[in-house]
């Protein structure tokens, strides 16, 4: 599960409360944990509300620019890092699939170390033993709103993405959720992409492009939205919910393909943590990738379940 921006507030437990009775294996949150800036008490209540909603869940954290406003030694002491000596970049496998944190701050990107490593990592990739491959950070590179990530964080990350074949990107920043389709090196929808993301029907089969998926609904306050209902023709949804985001990744066709699964659970915004909106699902995209050496998936008998 993944979800960004999530601080202290009665709905941020109302989304964790729910991640904790959905059936999932581990949590990572896409930055801006905790908005204590320094406030011990705030992080304390912070923690107290995380401990009762994730007692379950192994979680990680990739780093947010508020986090850098006073919280980093609460970063730092609650989300063990996996990689001690990089706490801020570090990678994990689950399942068939390779999760990749970065920071998208500039006193950790612009020096070069941090795309270095990122480049040896998706390079050494067996996308036979794994083939998924999710990049991770804060501020999106992607996005029809207001607050993305520094153009020199995109031009330097987008290529990697695009060479070796990233297959989503996760970021938050942004309170509000936003997916796109996937997505070629030029920023548009990728050629010959065949499927719709229908997971009954119409799997997205092959895309080879990135899906970029903006989650800043944890519980902080959720910005306005200021797009209406017509948005980019590369955005699949726009939505100003809280809700968090759940991955499935698995096997189909006698291990010849596999399947990728994105669903959005949401619920509208409650009134002090009480009387929020019934738990729906905001968005369910389903994905299928042929394996190396496997003959092609046909897209009309794909199926993710």
């Amino acid at each position: 599960a993944l979800v960004g921006d999530v601080g202290a507030k009665p709905d941020s437990a109302l989304v964790l409360n729910d991640m904790n009775y959905t059936e999932v294996d581990a949590a990572v949150i896409l930055g801006d944990a905790f908005y204590a800036e320094g406030r011990y008490r705030v992080f304390e209540h912070w923690a107290n509300q995380t401990v009762t909603s994730l007692a379950r869940i192994p979680h990680a954290a990739v780093v947010g620019n508020h986090d850098y406003l006073g919280d980093m030694d609460f970063f730092h002491a609650w989300f063990h890092p996996i990689s001690p000596s990089h706490a801020l970049r570090y990678a994990f496998r689950h399942g068939p699939a390779l999760f990749l944190a970065l920071s998208s701050e500039w006193h950790d990107f612009h020096d070069g170390h941090q795309t270095h490593w990122l480049q040896q990592k998706l390079a050494n990739v067996d996308r036979r033993a794994t083939p998924w491959v999710i990049v991770m950070f804060h501020r999106p590179t992607v996005t029809a709103g207001f607050h993305a990530a520094p153009d020199a964080f995109r031009h330097i990350i987008h290529p990697l993405l695009h060479r070796y074949g990233v297959d989503f990107v996760f970021g938050g920043h942004n309170h509000q959720f936003e997916m796109t389709k996937p997505l070629g090196a030029d920023g548009h929808v990728a050629p010959g992409l065949r499927g719709s993301g229908d997971c009954a029907a119409d799997p997205y089969v092959d895309a080879r492009a990135p899906t970029f998926v903006t989650a800043g609904t944890g519980g902080s306050a959720l910005y306005e939205d200021e797009q209406g209902p017509d948005g980019p023709d590369w955005q699949l949804l726009d939505a100003h919910h809280f809700g968090f985001v759940h991955t499935e990744f698995g096997y189909v066709t006698q291990r010849t393909a596999t399947y990728a699964r994105v669903t959005w659970r949401r619920f509208t915004a409650s009134k002090d943590g009480q009387d929020a909106g019934p738990i729906h699902v905001g968005v369910d995209v389903c994905y299928i990738k042929t394996l190396a050496g496997a003959p092609a998936v046909a897209a009309a008998a794909s199926s993710s379940s």
